[in-house]
């Protein structure tokens, strides 16, 4: 059924996303951070991989977390990191058609971050050059 949400488990997914699944879901349970500097970390330990890649990381993990915890404070996680994940999306996206490569990798969202939307940067990241 096309858009139905299929249950996908970390057999069906390329080994560095099964890595990047485990550190999302280590970075959402094990910190008080949030999902909003996944993203960041994500693309300084992956950069050589495609972008699209820690979308799909951040939604394998937040369902994940939807699908085996129960508490109040787990399910507003996973759904920050839905949220954080269609951001992303929207990133890899806005590089694509503002003449970025057609395979965006993850390093290229942090040039992206650093000098069009700052959202996912860290306080005190370097700007680009340049600015």
């Amino acid at each position: 059924m096309r858009g139905a949400r299929q249950n996908v488990t970390m057999s069906d997914v390329p080994v560095p996303v099964d890595e990047m699944t485990e550190f999302v879901i280590e970075q959402l349970l094990g910190t008080k951070d949030g999902a909003r500097p996944i993203p960041y970390r994500m693309a300084l330990n992956w950069g050589g991989r495609p972008a699209l890649e820690v979308v799909l990381a951040l939604s394998l993990a937040a369902q994940a977390v939807e699908a085996a915890l129960g508490s109040a404070r787990d399910r507003e996680v996973a759904q920050e990191a839905w949220q954080i994940a269609a951001l992303v999306a929207v990133d890899v996206h806005m590089v694509q058609v503002s003449g970025g490569p057609a395979l965006v990798l993850a390093r290229d969202l942090l040039g992206h971050w650093r000098k069009v939307d700052g959202f996912f940067l860290p306080a005190g990241a370097p700007p680009a050059a340049g600015q």
